[in-house]
């Protein structure tokens, strides 16, 4: 038993040493979460999908999705992480037909589900994604409540506040507005001189975030 608990540890130890040096978003720091896990649930397939499609690993990322055991009746929880993760790699991969039917589907639970106090990490994800769709599928209202939403959000979370200004560009592209590509170079400076990251890949990663927001230009439902 002590010798699997100091096991245990060092792997958590050198799980937090990666995270720290490497952030989220590399082959490290999964093969060190793996490292961490006695076995591989549900919640830890979540997990992998989300690291994986920050590394624009999609094929990986839908592996980990497949991985997941449905159940006849699954819990909010289970629900809640499952529709996420789907219309994070609906979008990601230009599948929005597949994202806006799956946010058609499902919009009623998300939006009760991601505000919960208790989901309230998690919220600006679903905010960004569900802005997306709600404009390609020409829902102004609902995009009025997500920005408004994703802007109390911030204010919970005020290093966050950049996820705002990349989703305000990620709008103006799908909505094919010339202001788009001026959006980004404001936002790309704002994430280059912002002085409140902890670690350097958090700017990389956020960096990441809005350049992939320009495939957006060309996205469409029809």
């Amino acid at each position: 038993m002590i010798s699997l608990f100091n096991r245990n540890s060092e792997a958590k130890e050198n799980l937090k040493k990666v995270y720290e040096e490497k952030g989220f978003y590399c082959e490290e720091y999964v093969q060190a979460y793996l490292a961490t896990r006695k076995k591989i649930t549900s919640d830890d397939h979540f997990t992998l999908c989300e690291l994986y499609i920050g590394m624009e690993r999609y094929e990986d990322a839908q592996k980990e999705l497949l991985s997941v055991h449905a159940r006849s009746i699954m819990d909010d929880m289970t629900t809640g992480q499952l529709c996420l993760c789907k219309m994070s790699l609906f979008t990601e991969t230009g599948a929005y037909k597949d994202a806006s039917d799956l946010y058609g589907e499902r919009v009623r639970f998300l939006d009760v589900f991601f505000k919960n106090p208790v989901r309230s990490r998690a919220a600006g994800d679903y905010y960004y994604y569900a802005s997306v769709i709600s404009t390609l599928m020409g829902l102004e209202d609902k995009l009025d409540i997500y920005i408004r939403r994703l802007r109390e959000w911030c204010d919970i979370f005020p290093k966050n506040r950049i996820l705002l200004s990349i989703t305000e560009t990620a709008v103006l592209f799908v909505k094919k507005d010339e202001k788009a590509g001026e959006a980004l170079a404001e936002c790309r400076q704002t994430i280059l001189d912002f002085s409140g990251f902890k670690y350097e890949w958090e700017r990389d990663n956020y960096l990441k975030k809005l350049e992939r927001t320009a495939r957006l230009k060309d996205a469409s439902i029809g």
